[in-house]
């Protein structure tokens, strides 16, 4: 068989042969192709991102809840459990919560000085219990269910503030993150999952998901090294707030394992800035407080 070298050298020559080269609009039209077929997918992703998922309600200044039955105390940090200064008045100024079965749970000052203590009641058919606490001197509620578990913070034995559940007269230490030594329940839906912020090893408080006796770390903004839990509904979507890479912080939302800035979902506004999620409900609207031209506003943001 005779090979004949023209012709293996005419398959074989280069894409860009003295010919291709005499033809440069077709490879710049080629080349464009190539890049937009590249950059218009990330292009539409980033619009479709951008682009505002709720629409804005301003619900005027001041802290308004709207929207959920379920219970809500949103600090920075867990609540220090603390009896009152000396001279400080003892009667109740905590928050009482109840719900449609017509039961009660708040704490309240009880005792005399030096020895006052915060004292958790729930009041059901008449009855009203006193419901200890995890060891400790104090406890705090912080939320009731339709059920009648109650949830809050309680010193333990060592001193340290753990979340608890309280249910059926037993109280459970839902404990903290690893290497944590505080936390505190904030909310609980009719499934008895419970979020909160916990403490972890560097000292920093994050967010979490109790569920089936297992405390989640629900995780942080980009960057961001604190967060808290404010409430969820029985979806199992969570609200709350999380630090920017800035120190400041943001309202968000937990779904489907994500945290998501509430911010950017939300129809720009000059001077708007949501800095907490304090409510969600089952539709899945969300209140929220935040800065407005310098003054606090509360919001209600509704999906599209």
């Amino acid at each position: 068989m005779n090979i004949r070298p023209e012709r293996f050298l005419l398959r074989s020559k280069p894409l860009l042969s003295s010919a291709s080269l005499a033809r440069p609009w077709q490879y710049r039209l080629w080349g464009l192709c190539l890049t937009l077929s590249v950059l218009l997918p990330v292009a539409l992703a980033r619009f479709h991102q951008a682009a505002p998922a709720y629409t804005l309600t301003d619900l005027g200044v001041g802290d308004i809840q709207v929207g959920s039955g379920n219970s809500v105390s949103s600090p920075d940090e867990p609540t220090a459990l603390s009896s009152p200064a000396k001279g400080h008045s003892l009667t109740s100024n905590f928050l009482r919560f109840s719900n449609a079965a017509g039961q009660s749970a708040w704490s309240e000052y009880r005792g005399r000085e030096p020895k006052v203590r915060i004292h958790a009641f729930l009041a059901s058919q008449g009855k009203t219990i006193d419901l200890g606490t995890l060891g400790g001197k104090n406890c705090l509620v912080t939320g009731l269910s339709a059920s009648g578990c109650v949830i809050g913070a309680s010193h333990t034995s060592e001193g340290e503030q753990h979340a608890f559940l309280w249910k059926n007269g037993v109280m459970t230490d839902l404990g903290t993150l690893p290497g944590g030594k505080q936390s505190q329940a904030n909310a609980i839906n009719d499934r008895e999952e419970i979020v909160g912020s916990a403490q972890i090893e560097t000292g920093d408080f994050h967010a979490f998901l109790w569920k089936n006796g297992v405390m989640t770390d629900l995780g942080l903004l980009p960057r961001g090294n604190e967060s808290v839990a404010c409430a969820l509904n029985n979806r199992g979507e969570v609200v709350g707030q999380a630090s920017t890479e800035t120190s400041g912080f943001h309202a968000v939302l937990w779904q489907k394992g994500q945290v998501k800035d509430l911010n950017p979902l939300i129809p720009f506004q000059k001077g708007l800035a949501l800095e907490q999620a304090t409510r969600i409900n089952e539709q899945g609207q969300i209140t929220a407080t935040g800065i407005l031209n310098d003054r606090h506003h509360t919001f209600l943001l509704t999906p599209k």
